[in-house]
């Protein structure tokens, strides 16, 4: 409790001199200021689909390559061959998935802009 009754007095003192700093970096809005466009919109969205599906296919990319490996090293053995075809088909359908999904994400994207019917 002392230490707080010795602390307190020098942050209020800090925050009371902080204040004008704070309050000078608020901006009023000025006429030339505007506010988000659809075309700004859908710029955002297909930046975030194309790195969601590049992301996806290098991890798709890197999972096949790994069931790859896994099949060559596995040799006779039945199960490790199946846990390999199991990586396989997993890849396989997380670059359908992915691939799905940057489709869909850039179809939205076009309709909402309506640049999709031009």
């Amino acid at each position: 409790m002392d230490k707080l009754k010795k602390i307190l007095p020098a942050l209020v003192l800090v925050s009371l001199l902080a204040l004008p700093m704070v309050a000078s970096a608020v901006r009023t809005p000025t006429p030339e200021d505007e506010g988000v466009t659809l075309l700004q919109v859908q710029l955002m969205v297909e930046r975030i689909s194309e790195f969601i599906i590049v992301v996806g296919i290098l991890v798709v990319v890197i999972a096949i390559v790994i069931a790859g490996i896994m099949y060559a090293i596995a040799g006779d053995d039945a199960t490790k061959q199946s846990k390999a075809k199991a990586w396989l088909w997993n890849g396989v359908i997380a670059a359908l998935i992915v691939l799905g999904v940057g489709v869909l994400m850039n179809t939205v994207g076009n309709i909402v802009t309506r640049s999709f019917f031009s």
